[in-house]
């Protein structure tokens, strides 16, 4: 998890409010600030582990792998993203 939230963030009660729960349960999260170190934004930490490519490419990587996955893109919706046309 400390992998997944230093590239992406980790939820809040704001952004994800199940999952946040989950991991307040789980003892990840505590009083709300993570047991993990504190991050960058997603998308900068995104930009950082892939320097070379497009934005768009950063768009849609982002779009596939957010956390919360309401905001996740479908599959039909990746597939009409920019980056895939």
């Amino acid at each position: 998890l400390q992998l997944i939230f230093a590239l992406m963030g980790q939820p809040t009660s704001r952004t994800w409010k199940e999952g946040f729960r989950l991991l307040q349960r789980l003892g990840v999260i505590v009083d709300g600030a993570s047991t993990a170190k504190a991050s960058i934004s997603p998308r900068q930490g995104l930009v950082q582990h892939l320097p070379s490519v497009s934005a768009a490419a950063v768009d849609f990587t982002f779009a596939v792998i957010t956390l919360n996955p309401r905001d996740r893109l479908t599959a039909s919706e990746a597939l009409r993203h920019p980056f895939l046309k």
